[in-house]
């Protein structure tokens, strides 16, 4: 665990490739949230690690992003009419912290990254994004949409922890 000191009001944890950190207002070395969740950091700093080892086992796809928008287009045609729900556009680019989002108007951003994932994880993360068309929060509701389809969504969730170690490692973060 690492603690930084920038330029903040409030204290934060940041979630770093393969590492936990605390970012503190200047000035400051401790804070009562860094013993509040150490057991919770302990926890995440185990996951990364299986995910660090797991990603080491894993192969990247090379597709361009054409051929990424159009498995996208497809994914979004296959399930939309089921669930009725319309996506307004559909937006690639460079995303920094996550594979995908969803704006209250039904636009769906997804990261350019996603090129590099298997299909069928490219396939969760398109429906997950259209689940939140239906419900816009990670209820419990929302969970229960995604796992009709997905019985197995955690462990793909805990798969594409380690596709994002595996790439990221790749583009030199």
């Amino acid at each position: 665990m690492k603690v930084e000191n920038r330029n903040i009001k409030y204290p934060r944890i940041e979630m770093r490739t393969g590492e936990v950190r605390f970012i503190l207002p200047l000035n400051m070395n401790h804070h009562p949230i860094m013993d509040k969740y150490q057991s919770w950091i302990n926890d995440k700093t185990q996951d990364i690690e299986k995910a660090l080892i797991h990603s080491a086992k894993l192969k990247l796809n090379s597709r361009t992003q054409q051929k990424l928008k159009q498995i996208i287009l497809n994914i979004i045609e296959k399930y939309s009419n089921e669930y009725g729900v319309v996506v307004n556009r559909i937006i690639l680019r460079d995303l920094n912290s996550k594979w995908g989002s969803c704006s209250s108007v039904g636009n769906l951003t997804f990261n350019k990254l996603l090129s590099g994932l298997p299909d069928h994880h490219i396939e969760y993360i398109v429906f997950h994004e259209l689940m939140h068309l239906i419900e816009r929060k990670h209820s419990t509701k929302y969970w229960s949409l995604v796992s009709e389809k997905f019985k197995n969504y955690k462990k793909i969730e805990e798969e594409l922890v380690s596709y994002w170690f595996l790439i990221n490692k790749k583009k030199g973060m």
